[in-house]
């Protein structure tokens, strides 16, 4: 398994060493507080390092036929799934780790700071969960299917905002009070306890998905 490991190695330690460091002093020297909007721009830093990779490397088994490759080597199914399941972790986990060491070297209240570490750990678990939903996806529709659909269902899910936005019954003040809220109770080790075992149900769910052996399965995918 070291070998699929080290194939595509490269592109996931360079968000994890290289892109994440950089934009983490670049945030630590130019912003002085916590804000929401900080939140959020982390939250855009942590798809582009978990995501941006996994498209490459993908994007790069369809061009090259790797799967079709891979099938024809001695390993397992399971220890292809598994070797693709592991490089996402690096990124995340370094992810989550110094933003939380970031969040408190800032100035702020403790409840800001207590809501932003929370905010931190609960994106990264449900980052870790979508990765695996990628990862199912991919393997059982292989990566153009994949996507198309994935694009569809984004598209789809982008028109709930504007609904929600103009119904009467929405209280942009109670929202905000009730996240907070939330956040400033949340069991962050359990939250994140949750995305690994649902990244690992997941995992399993993609080696099921496969159903056959890495040959039979991949080639029926060209």
């Amino acid at each position: 398994m070291s070998g699929l490991l080290k194939k595509d190695f490269f592109w996931f330690a360079m968000a994890s060493f290289v892109l994440l460091p950089l934009m983490l002093i670049f945030e630590r020297l130019y912003t002085p507080a916590l804000s929401p909007l900080l939140i959020g721009f982390n939250t855009g830093l942590l798809v582009t390092i978990v995501f941006g990779p996994v498209v490459i490397t993908e994007q790069e088994e369809e061009k090259s036929s790797g799967y079709v490759f891979l099938g024809s080597l001695p390993i397992t199914k399971r220890e292809i799934v598994r070797a693709k399941f592991l490089l996402p972790l690096m990124p995340l986990v370094t992810w989550v780790a110094g933003n939380l060491a970031l969040i408190r070297s800032w100035s702020g209240s403790p409840e800001a700071i207590a809501t932003g570490q929370s905010a931190i750990v609960l994106t990264g678990a449900i980052c870790l969960a979508l990765c695996g939903l990628v990862y199912v996806g991919i393997l059982g529709l292989g990566y153009t299917r994949f996507f198309v659909a994935a694009m569809f269902v984004a598209l789809l899910l982008s028109l709930l905002p504007p609904l929600v936005l103009h119904s009467k019954l929405f209280n942009p003040r109670a929202v905000v009070q009730w996240v907070v809220g939330f956040l400033l109770h949340l069991n962050r080790p359990l939250s994140m306890l949750a995305g690994l075992v649902a990244y690992a149900g997941l995992m399993l769910l993609a080696s099921a998905v496969i159903g056959f052996e890495p040959k039979k399965r991949f080639l029926g995918w060209y």
